[in-house]
């Protein structure tokens, strides 16, 4: 997939890097307006690619395999911006860096002169698209690392189990500004408005309704399904990462079938762990 293609598939949905704007906190110059436009491709929201930026996905890889043996936690890079998408919110997608174990990471190469805002966590953007990223991969935890001043290098844990009354936040308001986008209904902007009063009000308004036998049979499948696909993708990291180490320095393990895996150095000399059949 190349890079145009990867943009056309984001607008599909809310990514990760959207989850901190549609949140109230994205990057600078960016708002939920353009946002919005950008879905429903009235604009394309360009994001400048400054020379940070540019040499943050030109060493992203080193980054995370300098991650990957200061911490010693055995990650699979997604070198082919893979898109996850989440099996029951299909707005909800993204394209993490790498995984870990039960875990999504993301990278970040942060100038000098923001080492402060790294200095006891991340900054609170980052931790919203992490959250995004850590819900829509099922995963149980996520780290954000930073490259500071090209020298330094910090990361942070995050858990799930921590983090849930943000994200009951995040669902709401990720629910609520895909609705403007499916109806076409622009974003409302006002700033003097306390979240929290908007919040209550728009909740106190909504007038539950009981379910027919017919959606209650619908819930109780997904519930279903939705913890057979939790369970499964789990499984599937799980059984990656002891692959990898069973492989060791080797770069093929085969089956009795004939079948098996390929460990190689991509382009960025990081080992990428494939299956064949």
């Amino acid at each position: 997939m190349n890079r145009k293609q990867w943009l056309d598939e984001r607008r599909k949905g809310i990514g990760g890097s959207d989850a901190p704007i549609v949140m109230g906190c994205g990057y600078s110059g960016s708002s939920r307006l353009e946002l919005w436009q950008d879905k429903v491709g009235l604009s394309e929201m360009v994001v400048e690619e400054t020379e940070q930026i540019m040499w943050g996905r030109r060493l992203e890889a080193h980054i995370l395999s300098g991650y990957q043996e200061s911490s010693g936690n055995v990650i699979v890079i997604n070198d082919a911006d893979i898109i996850e998408k989440h099996p029951c919110i299909p707005y909800m997608i993204c394209t993490p860096d790498a995984w870990g174990f039960e875990s999504v990471i993301e990278v970040k190469n942060v100038s000098e002169w923001q080492a402060s805002e790294w200095e006891k966590e991340a900054p609170e953007k980052h931790r919203w698209q992490l959250l995004h990223n850590i819900y829509v991969t099922h995963s149980k935890w996520g780290t954000l690392v930073a490259l500071i001043g090209g020298n330094r290098l910090v990361w942070y844990d995050y858990y799930l189990d921590d983090m849930r009354e943000d994200l009951h936040r995040l669902l709401y308001e990720e629910a609520r500004f895909w609705h403007l986008v499916e109806t076409e209904t622009p974003p409302e902007v006002e700033p003097d408005t306390p979240r929290a009063a908007v919040i209550e009000d728009e909740d106190s308004e909504a007038e539950p309704v009981m379910l027919s036998d017919e959606g209650r049979e619908y819930t109780d499948m997904y519930d279903e399904y939705y913890d057979y696909m939790k369970t499964a993708e789990e499984e599937v990291k799980r059984a990656k990462v002891a692959i990898v180490k069973e492989m060791g320095s080797a770069t093929k393990a085969l089956m009795p079938d004939g079948s098996g895996w390929t460990l190689k150095a991509n382009k960025h000399g990081n080992r990428v762990l494939r299956r064949f059949r």
